[in-house]
C-alpha cells in the first residue's frame, strides 16, 4: 500500500510545517537579521494577581458607576421608561470605553433628546451626541413589537 504510506508521510510533512511556523522553528540564514521580537501587548493571564485586581477594580468602578443617579434636561421627557432613558448614557460611556469618575467622560447632559419617529412598524427615538466628533452623531433607542428595544448610536441618524 505505497499509496497510503505517501499519504501518511504528505500529512507528516504538513504538520511538522505547521509546527515549525506557529512556533517560530525555521532554518536560520547566518546573513540574515534576526526577526523583531513579538508584542504580546493585549495578552493576559487570568490567574496572575494583578490581573484579578484590575478586574475587581473595574467591576467596582462600574458598581459605583450604576448607583449615580445623573441629571439631564431631557429625562422624563422621551416616553421610555426611567431606567431605560438612564442607561442610555451608560452604555455609551461603555461603548466608547469611559466611566462616569473620570473627568472627561460623557455624561448624560451631553445628548439632546431630538424626539421619536415612526419607521415601519418601530419608533426610534434619537439622542444627538455633543461629545467628541465636530460630525453630528445620533445614539437611539428602538421600539419595536412584543416590547423589544435596541440601543445603539452611530450609522442612523433622524429622518428630516
Amino acid at each position: 500500500m505505497p499509496h497510503i504510506s505517501n499519504m501518511r508521510h504528505t500529512l507528516l510533512t504538513s504538520v511538522i510545517a505547521v509546527l515549525l511556523l506557529l512556533f517560530g522553528c525555521s532554518e536560520s540564514d547566518p546573513g540574515k537579521r534576526p526577526s523583531e521580537p513579538r508584542n504580546d501587548a493585549g495578552k493576559f493571564d487570568p490567574n496572575d494577581p494583578e490581573f484579578k485586581k484590575r478586574v475587581q477594580a473595574r467591576l467596582e468602578e462600574m458598581k459605583y458607576e450604576e448607583s449615580i443617579r445623573e441629571e439631564a434636561s431631557w429625562f422624563g421627557t422621551t416616553g421610555l421608561p426611567d431606567d431605560t432613558e438612564r442607561e442610555l448614557p451608560r452604555y455609551l460611556r461603555r461603548e466608547y470605553g469611559h466611566l462616569l469618575s473620570q473627568p472627561r467622560s460623557l455624561k448624560a447632559r451631553d445628548l439632546v433628546y431630538v424626539g421619536a419617529f415612526v419607521e415601519g412598524h418601530e419608533t426610534v427615538r434619537y439622542w444627538r451626541i455633543n461629545y467628541g466628533s465636530p460630525e453630528p452623531t445620533f445614539a437611539y433607542v428602538i421600539s419595536g413589537p412584543a416590547d423589544r428595544q435596541l440601543t445603539g448610536w452611530g450609522g442612523r441618524a433622524p429622518p428630516k
